[in-house]
């Protein structure tokens, strides 16, 4: 569960801040010590520091590698785990920067004008998921492609690829592989293809679908770690999203 986030100027003004669990008494001297963290431990090891826990509660944090040096500081709990603390405040680093990297270097007197970021929290958790696909086409060279899709549309994708056409064949496939498992008391969760020169492994992760393409010639088992271990993530961000979606109709409801 996501309990603050931080945006942070280098020189440990805090930007933005937003409360969704009450954690932090006092977020803006909390900056100058997130930017303490990452200089003693820049000079000692020369490395940047990118999560820290702190009993049950975690800091992920990621550093703009760019000229605006702005930090990103998500705190959530250590049950969430480091890969999915660092998926989403890289995400939400990015977004941030997209939309005031003209204004924070330096920053405005007025910090009121980054208040408009609450409406994009959300939409960074869930576009998190993209990364998750990217990583696994870059950590697995074999891969010929992989995308997600939801909705009835593709999501993302690491090849440009006909989505209307794709899309049309893939909805039947799952409608009758979940018809086929259904007269038999079962779900479907995963449908394997073997085809002529490839294979198909396509994944349902809830309403989303995980589709990954490879040369038939690589065995299913050299990758179906890192597959695994995609839509276990992707499923874990879903939930959070979920999460949170009901966090903010709550608070809106109040």
């Amino acid at each position: 569960m996501l309990r603050h986030l931080l945006i942070i100027s280098p020189a440990g003004t805090v930007l933005y801040d937003r409360e969704f669990v009450k954690l932090i008494a006092q977020p803006r001297l909390t900056g100058s010590l997130i930017t303490a963290i990452l200089k003693v431990c820049s000079d000692v090891t020369g490395l940047p520091a990118s999560y820290v826990e702190i009993g049950a509660v975690a800091v992920s944090i990621r550093t703009d590698a760019g000229r605006t040096g702005i930090i990103c500081a998500l705190f959530h709990d250590v049950q969430d785990g480091k890969q999915l603390g660092q998926l989403v405040a890289t995400e939400l680093l990015r977004l941030f920067l997209d939309r005031f990297r003209q204004h924070v270097s330096p920053p405005p007197v007025n910090l009121g004008i980054f208040q408009s970021f609450h409406s994009k929290i959300l939409e960074g958790i869930r576009s998190s998921v993209r990364l998750v696909v990217d990583e696994l086409q870059r950590c697995v060279p074999s891969i010929e492609l992989c995308f997600l899709a939801s909705n009835g549309r593709i999501s993302h994708s690491t090849v440009d690829i006909d989505g209307v056409g794709v899309m049309a064949n893939l909805s039947a496939l799952r409608e009758y592989a979940e018809e086929l498992m259904a007269a038999r008391g079962d779900t479907c969760n995963r449908i394997v293809l073997e085809r002529v020169a490839n294979r198909v492994v396509i994944h349902a992760i809830g309403p989303m679908l995980l589709v990954v393409v490879m040369p038939r010639i690589v065995p299913l088992l050299e990758v179906q770690g890192q597959i695994t271990a995609a839509v276990s993530l992707i499923a874990r961000v879903s939930e959070l999203s979920q999460h949170m979606q009901g966090s903010t109709h709550t608070i809106l409801s109040l």
